[in-house]
């Protein structure tokens, strides 16, 4: 009697680009991170409704920390943008334009809720886990340098004016930067802006943070999700083998039902399992359709024969897509 093996894949159709916004309190989002750290002190501003980078009257210096969690980004997708949006709250002094690195942060740090007085300016005390210039973890840890662990090389710059203008960091070394984020090959501690003229009295701008009633930062990302496989999920599969034996001829017949979480409501929307019947003269693929719901982005593989593929011992048909 011969015997018959199959693989039989869930194929995906590529899937369009997709965009990521990420805004704190954008549809329930709470994963944004942001504060301030100051040179004349150990004060901190993670609860203050802005965050601030530059150089004051006094020569005192700020940098203000931004973090936001992707994590809804499947792994496997490939970025293709990436665009940090800020608004300009104040402008220290009212002059022009002010240049702004952007610096990959290379060691972790804590928001915090600390206040503090000038709105917000001076910072406040700080309570343990809160990011200062000498820690990145008030009474828990030090950074290696003060004033923040952070690539030296800028991942984007961009210039910062008046109040109410709107600065866009966006370049391919925020791309390089989220990318390791997603793939887990960086640990993603976020940014530090620092201004490119730091030092420079009264050069320091007051950006809308995340506790800000209006324009929040907000980070948006595009990724190609043709990578991105569906997570399969084992102990949604089923097998059912079927042996029908009749006028001495065996016929098997084989299906295979899974339950399948894939990236997101936008993802692909038909993705297509398999139902092999097999027999001593010949083998039947018969391609099925997995209805993927909006709601939760799950799908359950539900057989629909649409094409029947004849095919001799040894020579299967190969799977087709079906519309």
């Amino acid at each position: 009697m011969a015997v018959f093996a199959a693989i039989l894949p869930f194929a995906a159709i590529a899937a369009p680009l997709h965009t990521y916004v990420f805004q704190q309190g954008l549809n329930g989002y709470s994963g944004f991170d942001d504060t301030s750290i100051f040179s004349e002190s150990t004060n901190s501003g993670g609860g203050t409704d802005g965050v601030f980078s530059g150089t004051n009257n006094q020569i005192q210096d700020r940098r203000a920390l931004i973090r936001a969690d992707p994590a809804q980004i499947p792994p496997g997708a490939i970025v293709m943008d990436v665009q940090l949006r800020m608004v300009v709250e104040s402008s220290g002094g009212n002059f022009g334009d002010v240049v702004f690195n952007l610096h990959r942060l290379t060691n972790d740090w804590g928001e915090g809720t600390a206040v503090g007085t000038f709105e917000g300016g001076l910072g406040a005390p700080p309570t343990d886990g809160d990011a200062t210039w000498e820690s990145n973890h008030h009474n828990v840890s030090l950074w290696g340098a003060e004033g923040g662990d952070f690539a030296t090389t800028p991942s984007a710059t961009q210039a910062a004016g008046q109040a109410g203008d709107v600065v866009v960091w966006s370049d391919a070394g925020m791309i390089a930067d989220v990318q390791g984020w997603v793939d887990g090959s960086l640990p993603n501690n976020g940014w530090v802006i620092v201004s490119a003229i730091e030092g420079t009295r009264q050069r320091v701008k007051k950006f809308h943070s995340s506790e800000a009633a209006a324009n929040r930062p907000m980070l948006t990302i595009t990724v190609d999700l043709a990578a991105a496989v569906p997570s399969l999920d084992p102990s949604g599969i089923s097998i059912l083998l079927l042996f029908i034996i009749a006028a001495g001829v065996w016929r098997m017949r084989m299906e295979r039902r899974a339950v399948l979480a894939v990236p997101n409501q936008d993802a692909p929307r038909r993705l297509y399992a398999s139902r092999l019947l097999l027999w001593p003269g010949g083998a039947r693929l018969r391609p099925s359709r997995v209805f993927v719901t909006e709601q939760n982005g799950t799908g359950r593989a539900i057989p629909r024969p649409r094409l029947h593929d004849a095919c001799s011992r040894g020579n299967v048909a190969r799977n087709r897509s079906l519309e």
